[in-house]
């Protein structure tokens, strides 16, 4: 099932690229990987996206864990999905749950390392769920489309 494999590769790739960098890079350290494109900087986030709300790391904890694990309650639902669905909940589930991993580990923290020239530091979870969620909202799109051109050639 692609909901399974996107799912336990994105936790899989997340917790590894995190351990590597972690073993490599003292926290503040930053280097160029790509010119000035894509620089490795180590950080540590207690908040959410862009570091927002590091007083509430205790409920994105919980989040991320109702997030990664709902969708196993509705698995029966899920299996009849398209793949781009099944696709986009694993890769948002997965993410969920390696940032909740890294709440866990590192004292309510996320290990961020990923930094853009215009953008704040992420990892490779936070980009899953983006990703997930835009693959999501066009599975949902695509989804109406189709329901509406059967309704309308009826």
């Amino acid at each position: 099932m692609i909901f399974f494999l996107s799912f336990t590769l994105v936790v899989l790739l997340d917790q590894s690229s995190k351990a590597l960098v972690l073993s490599l890079f003292a926290y503040g350290s930053s280097r160029p990987l790509l010119g000035d494109f894509l620089h490795l900087t180590v950080i540590s986030n207690q908040g959410a996206a862009f570091g927002l709300f590091p007083q509430a790391s205790l409920f994105f904890l919980l989040l991320n864990l109702v997030v990664a694990f709902l969708p196993f309650f509705f698995l029966p639902r899920l299996r009849r999905q398209p793949w781009m669905m099944q696709l986009a909940c694993g890769l948002v589930c997965g993410g969920a749950l390696g940032n909740a991993i890294d709440r866990l580990l590192y004292g309510g923290s996320v290990v961020d390392f990923l930094q853009l020239p215009i953008w704040p530091v992420f990892n490779l979870a936070d980009s899953s769920v983006v990703v997930g969620g835009i693959l999501l909202a066009l599975s949902l799109l695509l989804v109406e489309r189709r329901s509406s051109v059967k309704t309308t050639s009826l």
